[in-house]
Formats: structure tokens, C-alpha cells, sequence
């Protein structure tokens, strides 16, 4: 079964949702997530990294998201 990216228009063609799992480098660290709006997986690390805050930041994983459920997403190193 395909589950349909979570998606919707931008300025410059379609937007796809991701999921970003990131901490510090402290392993003590949690693990946050943050979802981001992005034309690919370029655009989401650019939006990630160029954020106020986004420095200091190491992403663990993302995946686009979809309609199924977490566990169904495609996650990448």
C-alpha cells in the first residue's frame, strides 16, 4: 500500500511535510522533533540549519511525512 506525502503548494511547486529528529551532542541530550515545510530534503536542512536556533543542532533522522502512521515513514540517516 502507498501512502500519499502530506503535502500542499508554494511559491515555487509542492511543499512536502517533514520530520526532523535532532539533539545537541551531548548524549545525554533528549531527542526533539521538529516538522518543516520543504521542496526536498536540501530545502528542509537549509530551513533547519538557517533558523535562529539551528545552530548547535546535530538531525539524528528525517523522513517525509505521510498520511500513514510513524511507523510507516521512511526514515534517513
Amino acid at each position: 500500500m502507498v501512502h500519499k506525502p502530506i503535502t500542499k503548494p508554494g511559491a515555487h511547486g509542492t511543499l512536502y511535510r517533514y520530520a526532523i529528529v535532532y539533539r545537541d551532542n551531548d548524549p545525554a541530550c533528549p531527542e526533539f522533533t521538529a516538522r518543516l515545510w520543504a521542496y526536498n530534503s536540501e530545502h528542509v536542512l537549509e530551513q533547519f540549519y538557517d533558523a535562529p536556533d539551528g545552530d548547535g543542532w546535530r538531525i539524528l533522522r528525517m523522513a517525509r511525512m505521510t498520511e500513514a502512521p510513524i511507523h510507516h515513514w521512511i526514515w534517513h540517516s
